[in-house]
């Protein structure tokens, strides 16, 4: 079929008061050809006539073309979804009806509720958009039932795993009555789109970092000398801190407008050094090190370890002398720079060792659980009934509750200094009490180091007359 097309001019609309917009007849976007101009969309937005590779003419927002949002008429994604049909055999499944339109609401023009999806710029994650399979266990996976649709957290958001599973615990904290949340999170959850997320939607956050970060660097760098300072030093868990005021380079896409938004975001970078962790990576480094020199001594080569002997090491070698071996001091230096330190960002104004105790309290309740579990006799949840289970759980439940309340009270009375959380569980669980129909309740031996615990807790100490 042959096409005319025409040579770029600037476009006006029969309306004057209308600015006029780029041409862009004749250029290709994947499988469709714009053909010409067609209008403004009822949100104002540009509207072109294309041809597809199948033969079929359609109108698409002009932003959608050069985002790449849309790229065929919809044939394409009838394509790709029919040979997957073939492939997994979900296809009559509703969990596949809701795959598909989601994909289709996102993707086909045609279809009426583009226009609050696609036609604003929402997109599906290519892990999910490629691949029905990888949708579908996660939705096993994350609880997926027959009376469960799927949503996102922010109706300008895409559809991708994280936002989902946010949303869901938001709603779920919320209905518990935790209006204000915090999120406490691990270094593998860092990213900018999920640090730039949880600003989007004003949620306070702690979160770890790699030192390797170029802005965490640069400003561990402007206060290296100033942290290792006795007013810094919290000699209960041997770590000195320092607090560093930053700004964090915020950027929110709106494909619904076609721009970006960028701002500046106060956050807290708290920098530590450990004197136990800086000691132990120094040794085990000079350790490693050592190792490498005889390797090249000896001749005895490891491919795997070439990297590192370019970077530390200099080999020469001479008729006299043989093979002479010798340290990039500089090297070496800027290596064993950073051991011991390490960081934690924060959009909430707390000091470092406030913000510390916090993020290792999730350790701290991480291993909790695990030893509750045992305590409670959780790690097999045999039971006769529902209620059984419900009453298993409201107990493990209520006993974390309880770890927390005791690690805060661990803090404030020192005790982190002779005992970790476990060790102090332990020393009172050997307690003894006996108990019949004749008699009141009898506490076995209790000793000293027992009873200084209680007192530090601020618990009265338990008799036989309690």
């Amino acid at each position: 079929m042959a096409h005319s097309f025409f040579l770029k001019q600037e476009v006006c609309c029969s309306d004057c008061r209308t600015p006029k917009v780029k041409n862009i007849s004749g250029r290709r976007f994947g499988r469709l050809t714009a053909i010409k101009y067609a209008g403004k969309s009822k949100g104002k937005q540009t509207l072109w006539e294309c041809w597809c590779d199948c033969g079929k003419t359609v109108i698409v927002h002009q932003q959608n073309l050069n985002n790449g949002h849309t790229t065929s008429c919809g044939c394409y994604n009838s394509e790709v979804a029919s040979e997957r049909e073939k492939e997994h055999g979900q296809s009559r499944t509703r969990l596949y009806n809701i795959w598909h339109d989601m994909i289709y609401r996102c993707y086909n023009d045609n279809r009426r509720s583009y226009k609050d999806y696609g036609g604003k710029g929402i997109i599906v994650c290519k892990e999910w958009k490629d691949d029905f399979e990888t949708f579908r266990n996660w939705a096993i996976k994350n609880g997926y039932k027959e009376n469960l649709s799927i949503d996102r957290i922010d109706s300008h958001k895409n559809y991708c795993p994280d936002s989902k599973t946010v949303k869901h615990l938001l709603e779920d904290l919320d209905i518990l009555g935790f209006g204000k949340t915090k999120f406490v999170m691990d270094r593998g959850f860092y990213s900018e789109d999920n640090i730039n997320g949880l600003y989007r939607d004003h949620i306070k956050f702690l979160v770890g970092t790699k030192l390797s970060l170029k802005f965490i660097r640069k400003h561990l760098d402007e206060v290296y000398d100033d942290i290792r300072m006795f007013v810094n030093f919290d000699e209960g868990i041997n770590t000195y801190g320092y607090t560093v005021s930053a700004q964090w380079e915020y950027t929110q896409e709106r494909p619904y407008k076609g721009d970006v938004i960028k701002d500046k975001r106060r956050m807290y970078i708290h920098y530590y050094y450990s004197i136990e962790n800086g000691a132990d990576d120094e040794q085990a480094f000079d350790k490693r090190i050592a190792s490498l020199c005889k390797e090249l001594s000896e001749g005895k080569y490891v491919e795997s370890h070439k990297k590192a002997y370019d970077q530390f090491f200099e080999v020469k070698t001479t008729p006299k002398r043989g093979r002479q071996v010798y340290y990039k001091e500089d090297a070496i230096k800027e290596a064993r720079r950073y051991f011991g330190y390490f960081a934690l960002i924060t959009n909430e104004k707390m000091d470092a060792f406030t913000a510390l105790h916090l993020y290792r309290m999730k350790d701290v309740v991480e291993k909790a659980f695990g030893n509750l579990k045992e305590r409670l006799n959780m790690r097999r949840l045999l039971v006769s009934s529902e209620k059984g289970l419900d009453g298993k759980i409201f107990t493990e439940f209520v006993a974390l509750i309880l770890i927390s309340h005791l690690d805060h009270k661990m803090k404030k009375s020192d005790l982190y200094k002779n005992y970790t959380l476990h060790q102090l569980l332990d020393e009172l669980d050997v307690i003894e009490c006996f108990e019949d129909a004749n008699h009141s309740l009898r506490i076995g031996e209790l000793l000293n180091k027992q009873a200084k615990i209680y007192e530090a807790l601020g618990v009265k100490v338990p008799t036989s007359s309690c």
